[in-house]
């Protein structure tokens, strides 16, 4: 009974102690300073997360922002603010007690130090905690407000990791870093030293933190933003790791009190050595805690490790080529699964044995060789079945297998370019795209190809490279048991057989096999014979609602992509898709080289839980409405609205940068998993043919292919939200909802990685990224070129006769010239050699010529555009010419495609609606880069012409008169930047920055981008206005101290009297012929800024010679600078960045000698 009245006694001063911390921390004005400031800034972080989740319904991506998925990220930077508040509250514990005379009570009191201690810290930690209790409170108010009264933004906090959050993170860093800070106190003394070491341990503590690898942080991170993000699907408070490891910690934080007890001058009858001994084996029982999980990843990482090479071993073996599998699976959820497969196969060469990979966590228990039992091996995710008699190339066998198991998720994605494991800092973004290769729960199975639950030829890497590794296709036969009331989807049609269980048997081939399962809230539509679904997590469908009405719309758009691609012969080869919601746990990129995105598979599209299901369409459609895009609900007699809708969903889709493009993944069905390139230049081959069964479908393009790379740096993040949002405001402020446009202009580097090598030489495991920037460039081009330029009706034909061939094996590039000249497509003549040489047409065009034509029969004015295009390259090319009245509603005319041969030239006509204000050449490919502006006449014609209209093209002679004198453009190789000192240069140098990345370099200059900070030095612009033959381009700077300058430099072929002038580009605003982004406005303001004097002068012969230029006056165009007497040979002229206006242009320079005026 005493040692219980002591124990008893104990927590009664223990809570005392605790009690009055409180009361003492809530006296301090500091604690009200922190606590303000974690309100403010976990508001404001809620705030913003919502606000981008608001705008979720433009652009699937963004959902995945959304505060109900990043929990833990908000209640970290509130956690963040409080440990600094930790410290400068617990920093004076001591010394605050002796300047409140509350030692001498206390050291007189019979209360244990530790006690005492551990009590202080329990106040602290119960005040700061509570302020992220009232703040998670207050924010799950609003989002319950925002619900109840149809807020545009806000959303409520997932539930369980919420609580999660605030037992499992909150609390046990408030306590670590608090007991740290008393045991500082108690053996420093000095609050200064205190407050500071407090601060840098926590620096270097978050530092270290940021740099750890994502294997090691469950071991060593405090806080789960750094591990996952919140899901709905499958809510996880805590796995066995987080307990132990939140254990250790607060034995950690015991341990730092214990420590500062004995350390403590304050006597309370215990022994030093006893509570050191305390001290010490609280902080081995945290190590040992610690130490535990470190030996656990550091395995599991071994054993992956072992796994990687055992797989690339093997990838010079011969593997055997898959025709079927037949059989049954069982799925017991989060117990097991069963396999009872018969494989069929034949030999492509030689073979000894058959080698799969196969998940090491599937064990198998009977196999069966032509109907004969055989040994086999199952190690390192590999299975070995060696053959009684070799194998010869053609030959086939058949393999039954019987196995069961769980399936590891580790096995999954061993050659990825990202290894998820090494990740750390910024690259941690890419656990926003999902962290398990497969989900095997009791509420959610997710079997993914990539963790070879099924046994499949080969081994699982190097498989990206078809020039390395023909793609297997096959057909399947499976019957599939679930528990009763689940739902499963798969390649092609479910068929129900009876409760619980399915069957897939599609008749088209599929090269992998993915299989979801769950208790899904289903929907579906019947379209032209294809079964279409939506399996969704139970309550997600009501967010749907607000599409109601517009099923019908949805399904004739369904019918007219499906019936445009049917009458071509290209027919949807599956008989069912299933849009299925997944998890934010499951990984939705893959492997490789590039890490595709593997949410698009045969006869199954994976939806994110924060995607289309959670999305803020209402908010969206708020938006339209406002800005009279969208009419009102009542008005819809024509079914304007319900259009509008379907439009909005397919911008939805197509916005999306994470992976998840519906159009994509639908169109992957139709070629990509029917047949492939193999052999050389396999990898532009497949890109292309994918670019154009996508626009034939769509009318879109592809072109921004899906790469987690864009999440692994916080540039890549940014620079993605920034053109998202910038093409939100382009074109006049709107948010359209069009989707038949192409993506934005590529990057310089891009493109001189393009100029540098043709496709067929693309490797892309020397440079993964270089090369698929190269494929987003080039193939929508190539299959733009291809559909506009040969028809779409024989473009879809030469597609369906391709898919007919060779659907279920792989194509050369041999095979795919021989079928498109079958079916009549002169690919030499569009596109010259596309894959074997990286030239590429560049055009000139004259000024435009325009006629009034009479009037069409209702009586509508007609205006007759003719320019003369030469093509200076030997390459073929395709360009279209575009038109642009002047009205306050431009009126945009475009002609058709026209074809303009090598070194040739041809008349381009154009009927317009409105006289033009400006004339674009649009070209397809080539060295221009972009659309280029034409000249066009000052005068309108108001004089009828009974000319004969053109629409199209002629053959001309017309070449582009040589300039006079001698030209140096900024893209010349006589221009260069040149500085007064070395200081100088290093001062100016382009500098990346950690929100936006690499600055892009174009030809030594860094290119002018909206979204990142002004370079220092001078910079690239290119819009339309400025000189140049192929390129519009110019060269800009701030105004600076003349320690910069733009020189042009040449050679004269001999001495006298040399005019010399200077071009100062036109500063117009241009509409451009498909709208104007937000680069072109800026930089078109940019030139617009006010001019003055510009600091020039000429050299030769080591000799200077200033030369006067006021720009506020100068013409646009050629402005004489005067005449010089300059001798033969090398000469330039100098423009420094000193300048009185606001900035100063350096585009291009002309000597001419003065007997040529």
């Amino acid at each position: 009974m005493p040692d219980g009245k002591a124990g008893h006694n104990a927590v009664q001063e223990f809570l005392a102690v605790a009690v009055a911390e409180m009361r003492a921390a809530r006296r301090l004005a500091r604690t009200w300073v922190f606590v303000a400031l974690t309100m403010l800034l976990g508001i404001l972080t809620y705030v913003q997360y919502a606000a981008m989740h608001a705008m979720s319904g433009f652009a699937s991506t963004l959902g995945s922002f959304g505060p109900k998925v990043l929990v833990t990220s908000i209640g970290m930077i509130m956690a963040v603010v409080l440990i600094v508040g930790m410290v400068f509250l617990a920093f004076d514990v001591r010394s605050r007690d002796q300047r409140e005379r509350m030692a001498e009570v206390l050291d007189a009191r019979p209360i244990g130090t530790v006690s005492l201690l551990a009590g202080r810290l329990t106040g602290l930690v119960l005040v700061l905690w509570i302020t992220v209790v009232v703040v998670m409170g207050l924010i799950q108010a609003i989002g319950a407000m925002a619900k109840a009264f149809d807020w545009w933004g806000g959303d409520t906090l997932e539930p369980v990791s919420m609580v999660s959050f605030l037992l499992l993170d909150a609390i046990p860093v408030l306590a670590l870093w608090g007991s740290l800070v008393i045991l500082l106190a108690v053996a420093i003394r000095n609050r200064l030293i205190v407050a500071l070491a407090g601060l840098g341990l926590f620096g270097l503590t978050f530092w270290a933190t940021w740099e750890t690898p994502f294997y090691l942080a469950p071991a060593l991170v405090n806080f789960q933003a750094y591990l996952a993000t919140g899901s709905e699907v499958l809510p996880e408070f805590a796995s066995g790791v987080l307990i132990l490891q939140r254990l250790a910690t607060m034995l950690l934080a015991a341990a730092f009190i214990v420590l500062a007890a004995a350390l403590h001058p304050r006597s309370d009858g215990q022994e030093r050595v006893r509570t050191l001994g305390i001290a010490a084996g609280l902080a081995g029982l945290a190590g040992a805690g610690i130490a535990a999980i470190l030996i656990d990843a550091a395995s599991a990482r071994s054993q992956r490790t072992a796994w990687i090479e055992a797989q690339v071993a093997a990838q010079a073996e011969p593997r055997a080529d898959l025709e079927y599998v037949r059989g049954s699976i069982a799925i017991e959820p989060g117990r097991r699964i069963g396999l009872d497969l018969v494989y069929g196969l034949h030999a492509v060469e030689p073979l000894d044995e058959l080698m799969f990979s196969f998940n090491p966590g599937v064990e198998v228990t009977e196999l069966l060789l032509d109907g004969t039992p055989a040994e086999s091996t199952h190690d390192a995710g590999l299975l070995r079945v060696p053959l009684a008699e070799s194998l010869s190339p053609g030959e086939r066998v058949e393999l039954a297998v019987v196995a069961s198991g769980v399936p590891d998720p580790a096995f999954g994605y061993l050659d990825s370019a990202i290894d998820l494991d090494e990740v750390q800092g910024e690259q941690g973004n890419v656990v926003l795209l999902g962290t398990e290769a497969s989900v095997f729960d009791s509420r959610f199975v997710a079997l993914m190809p990539t963790v070879r639950w099924m046994p499949v030829p080969g081994p699982s890497t190097g498989n990206d490279d078809p020039s390395r590794y023909r793609r297997d296709f096959f057909t399947v036969e499976l019957d599939v048991e679930t528990p009763p009331e689940w739902l499963v989807a798969g390649p092609g049609r479910r068929q129900e057989t009876a409760p619980g269980r399915f069957r897939f048997a599609p008749a088209a081939p599929v090269p992998e096999v993915a299989l979801m399962a769950s208790r899904f809230e289903r929907r579906h539509l019947e379209v032209a014979g294809i079964a279409f679904e939506l399996l969704l997590y139970p309550g997600h469908g009501d967010y749907l609602a607000h599409f109601g009405n517009a099923l019908e719309q949805l399904k004739e758009r369904v019918e007219e992509v499906l019936g445009d691609a049917g009458k071509a012969g290209l027919t949807y080869p599956y008989d069912g898709l299933s849009l299925v919601e997944v998890p934010a746990r499951l990984r939705t990129f893959g492997g490789g080289w590039r890490m595709d995105t593997v949410q698009a598979l045969p006869g199954v599209v994976l939806l994110r839980e924060y995607g289309l299901p959670t999305a803020r369409f209402d908010t969206a459609l708020r938006i339209l409405r406002q800005l009279g895009q969208l009419p009102e609900e009542t008005d819809d007699a024509d079914g304007d609205v319900a259009r509008t809708k379907v439009a909005l969903l397919e911008q939805f889709f197509a916005a999306d940068f994470s992976g998840g493009k519906l159009q994509d993944g639908v169109a992957r069905n139709f070629l990509k998993f029917q047949t492939g390139a193999e052999g050389e230049g396999a990898i532009a081959l497949d890109y292309v043919c994918h670019e154009l069964v996508v626009r034939l479908l769509y009318n879109q393009e592809v072109a921004d292919y899906f790469s987690p790379r864009t999440f692994a740096t916080v540039s890549g993040m940014n620079e993605t939200m920034a053109q998202l949002m910038g093409g939100f405001v382009s074109g006049g402020g709107s948010l359209s909802i069009s989707v038949g446009a192409g993506s934005g202009p590529k990057p310089a580097g891009v493109w001189s990685r393009a100029l540098g090598a043709p496709l067929v030489t693309l490797d892309p495991a020397e440079d993964g990224l270089g090369a698929l920037d190269v494929l987003s460039l080039k193939a929508p081009a190539v299959a733009k070129s291809m559909v506009d330029g040969l028809g779409r009706e024989s473009v879809a034909r030469f597609l369906a006769e391709l898919r007919n061939r060779y659907a279920g094996s792989n194509f050369t590039v041999e095979d795919f010239n021989a079928v498109a000249t079958d079916t009549g497509l002169d690919l030499d003549a569009l596109l010259g050699d596309w894959l074997g040489d990286a030239q590429l047409p560049g055009f000139v065009a004259s000024a435009a010529q325009l006629t009034r034509l009479q009037d069409d029969e209702g009586g509508a004015p007609r205006y007759q555009v003719r320019v003369h295009l030469y093509n200076g390259e030997s390459t073929p090319g395709l360009v279209r010419l575009g038109a642009v009245s002047e009205s306050e509603q431009p009126i945009r005319s475009w002609s058709d495609p026209i074809q303009v041969g090598g070194e040739t030239a041809v008349e381009i006509g154009l009927v317009a609606e409105a006289p033009p204000g400006e004339i674009w050449i649009s070209p397809y490919l080539s060295l221009n880069r972009n659309d280029f502006r034409v000249e066009v006449p000052e005068e309108h014609p108001k004089d009828a012409d009974a000319a004969e209209p053109l629409n199209g093209s002629l053959p001309s002679e017309w070449r582009p008169p040589p300039e006079p004198g001698i030209v140096v453009d900024d893209l010349d190789p006589g221009f260069s930047i040149v500085y007064a000192t070395p200081d100088d240069e290093a001062r100016y140098a382009p500098s990346s920055s950690w929100w936006m990345g690499d600055v892009d370099i174009d030809q030594g200059l860094p290119v002018f981008n909206p979204f990142a900070p002004p370079a220092r030095g001078w910079m690239r612009l290119e819009v339309a206005g400025t000189w140049g033959r192929y390129r519009h381009t110019a060269a800009t700077a701030s105004p600076g101290g003349g320690d910069a300058s733009a020189r042009f430099a040449t050679r004269l072929p001999h001495a006298g009297r040399w005019r010399v002038d200077y071009y100062l580009p036109e500063p117009s605003r241009p509409r451009g012929p498909a709208g104007v982004t937000v680069r072109v406005q800026v930089q078109t303001s940019m030139l617009t800024q006010r001019r003055g004097t510009f600091d020039l002068k000429i050299v030769a012969d080591g000799e200077e010679t200033p030369v006067e230029f006021d720009a506020a006056v100068a013409s646009i165009g050629w402005n004489d600078l005067g005449e010089f007497s300059l001798p033969a040979g090398e000469v330039s002229l100098v423009v420094s960045n000193s300048t009185s206006g606001s900035r100063v242009v350096a585009d291009a320079v002309r000597w001419r000698p003065v007997e040529e005026r």
